[in-house]
């Protein structure tokens, strides 16, 4: 039985940093499939800076 603890914010970040990299590497060969990964790379873009965004304000608000 494997191990799977749960990711921790920095880690959530790299694995979207990975298949970000993964995808920009790729040759698609139709319209569709490089629409869906333009987009993919766009929503993959947003999530990163949403992560920033709302790790920055929680550093930034005193408790």
């Amino acid at each position: 039985m494997t191990d799977n603890p749960p990711l921790t914010d920095d880690q959530v970040y790299e694995l979207l940093q990975e298949i970000r990299l993964k995808l920009e590497r790729r040759t698609v060969s139709t319209k569709l499939g490089q629409s869906v990964i333009a987009t993919a790379l766009r929503d993959i873009d947003a999530l990163q800076m949403a992560m920033v965004m709302i790790r920055d304000e929680a550093t930034d608000t005193p408790s």
